[in-house]
């Protein structure tokens, strides 16, 4: 039963008009705010909406193209390869916090152009940022918001906007812009979105494959048919369960009304049945839409990342070429935290 004034969207037709339906805006960019991290998060995603074709979100796009992820492919699969020893060495088994989290930490202060350098200060910080971050979303945000760790943060990010990676491209466009107070603001979106998002997506989905040893001994054997295996796993299993919108003005006749939620339930339009067959079964072969990345204004612009990342992290596993032990999995998982999908329900 839902609460009054919540609406939940599940079939696969009416989730992708939700999704494009200019009336339905991501919770996070309500009209009030309850601290200025969170309306600066709002600035952001409405720089980042394509619909007002904002310059902010030109630059950004450019960081996150295939040509632009893949320049950095040689740096990943060295760190790949590291971990990768690093978890086949360990005592136990952790295919996220040993392998998946810090192969995403890595792939995102790349991209944010810090130094490998300065990696190690900002190890910690990435850790305290999700709590932080998630406190200052809150609707006690205002209260709770710890102002030491957003100086840290914001000290941090500064220090690095000269570089040459996106946050250098960034402060030279909010000179213009914006203010380029929002630029630690922005860091911080993005970490916590890649590091909440695809590192559990990561590991979720190294386990799951390994779970099905038929399907991982093809993939060894083919590892071509790794992108559409991943895909289907998306459909399957996607990173976020569900999208929180909220109406800005009246939809379907005035049902929903301006302020109420709209949850948009990205797990089950991925099983309608009237659109796949076998819903519930995992099909590494199954060449089918799914929404896991949203659709339209609300589609991630991060997905290219996301898909490089987990195909290359996976692939890696594939070729270490770790046996099945009778009873047991060749990367048994002992550690998936919840993201952030799941903390917002």
């Amino acid at each position: 039963m839902l609460a009054p004034g919540v609406h939940r969207v599940g079939d696969y037709r009416s989730a992708q008009r939700a999704l494009t339906d200019g009336r339905l805006v991501h919770w996070l960019r309500r009209d009030s705010a309850p601290n200025p991290i969170a309306a600066g998060i709002a600035r952001w995603l409405d720089a980042m909406d394509p619909a007002h074709r904002h310059p902010l979100r030109k630059t950004i796009a450019a960081a996150l193209t295939p040509a632009a992820i893949g320049r950095l492919e040689p740096d990943l699969n060295a760190m790949a390869g590291r971990l990768t020893t690093r978890l086949l060495d360990a005592g136990e088994v952790d295919l996220f916090q040993i392998y998946a989290r810090p192969l995403t930490k890595f792939m995102v202060l790349r991209i944010l152009g810090i130094e490998e350098a300065a990696f190690a200060g900002f190890d910690d910080l990435l850790d305290r940022l999700e709590p932080n971050l998630r406190q200052a979303l809150s609707p006690a945000g205002s209260a709770g918001v710890d102002q030491a760790f957003f100086a840290s943060w914001t000290q941090a990010t500064a220090a690095h906007a000269q570089g040459g990676g996106l946050l250098a491209a960034l402060s030279a466009d909010l000179r213009a812009a914006g203010p380029e107070a929002d630029l630690p603001i922005f860091a911080a979106m993005f970490a916590l979105a890649a590091t909440s998002n695809i590192a559990p997506f990561i590991a979720q989905a190294a386990h799951g494959l390994a779970a099905q040893p038929d399907v991982w001994r093809h993939l060894q054997a083919e590892p071509s048919r790794l992108p559409p295996a991943l895909e289907e796993w998306l459909r399957f299993c996607p990173p976020l369960a569900f999208v929180h919108l909220v109406a800005a003005a009246p939809v379907n006749d005035g049902r929903i009304a301006p302020g109420d939620s709209v949850l948009v339930a990205l797990d089950a339009a991925n099983r309608d049945p009237d659109l796949f067959e076998e819903p519930h079964a995992y099909r590494p072969d199954r060449n089918a839409a799914h929404l896991s990345f949203g659709h339209g204004p609300l589609a991630c612009i991060g997905m290219i990342m996301a898909r490089t990342l987990a195909s290359l992290a996976i692939g890696h596993l594939l070729d270490a070429g770790r046996p099945f032990a009778e009873g047991q999995l060749p990367y048994p998982i002992v550690n998936l935290e919840p993201n952030i999908g799941e903390a917002e329900r």
